[in-house]
């Protein structure tokens, strides 16, 4: 029941923003999409911004008439999609707008490395560097290095060749045929590697384990794998 309460909530905030309606836990989710694109306008037309509307577009139609005066309705839902749609409402909610890269040592939206760590993210699949978005706003020098960066050898000579506009048009016109984003948009990424000794249980030697090593063992596998 806590559940069905909780995801009414959510809809709440993230389908009825006009409602005056309070929350019965006492819970606010604050959207973060609005603010994204204040900081990125460009991604307005990008194409997380195209999977994100329709997938709210998709949950908005299976919302009943009147569905925000009680959540009734919400008990015909099995478990599984009460636990689908309260995932969408709460991505929504995901925000990592950094101000100064220098605040962050250097890495766009930091605070969220652990999240795109456990989801296995990657701008590459979901960004492209434009003019309007990245090498219109930086200079030549740096077009030049980043097509550099993207084993673009010969376009990286040329931009220095030209106009300023023209090298950022040239410059997205060649990113294109590469996965490239800067380095300060990749995910960092850390290997683990295991003392030799870990690799043999119990289990490996032939003898039973015992409830607390059991218990051990599969904490320390959940702990590697996070």
């Amino acid at each position: 029941m806590a559940l069905v309460i909780f995801v009414h909530d959510c809809l709440k905030s993230t389908f009825d923003h006009r409602s005056y309606s309070p929350s019965t836990l006492k819970v606010t989710l604050h959207a973060k999409t609005g603010l994204m694109l204040d900081n990125a306008p460009t991604s307005a037309d990008g194409l997380s911004m195209q999977h994100l509307n329709a997938m709210h577009d998709a949950w908005q139609k299976l919302l009943p008439q009147d569905w925000h005066k009680s959540w009734d309705w919400l008990l015909t839902w099995d478990t599984q999609a009460l636990i689908n749609v309260m995932g969408y409402c709460l991505a929504r909610t995901l925000g990592g707008a950094s101000e100064r890269l220098s605040d962050k040592d250097g890495k766009a939206g930091k605070d969220l490395e652990p999240v795109e760590n456990l989801l296995g993210f990657t701008l590459r699949d979901w960004w492209l560097p434009t003019k309007a978005n990245f090498f219109g706003r930086i200079s030549k020098e740096q077009i030049s290095d980043s097509l550099s960066q993207a084993g673009l050898g010969g376009a990286s000579r040329d931009v220095l060749k030209m106009k300023k506009a023209d090298a950022a048009e040239l410059a997205e016109e060649k990113i294109l045929l590469t996965s490239w984003v800067p380095d300060c948009l990749l995910p960092v990424s850390a290997t683990i590697v295991l003392p030799e000794s870990d690799a043999v249980t119990a289990t490996d030697t032939g003898e039973p384990e015992t409830d607390a090593e059991a218990t051990a063992n599969t904490s320390e596998s959940v702990s590697v794998t996070a």
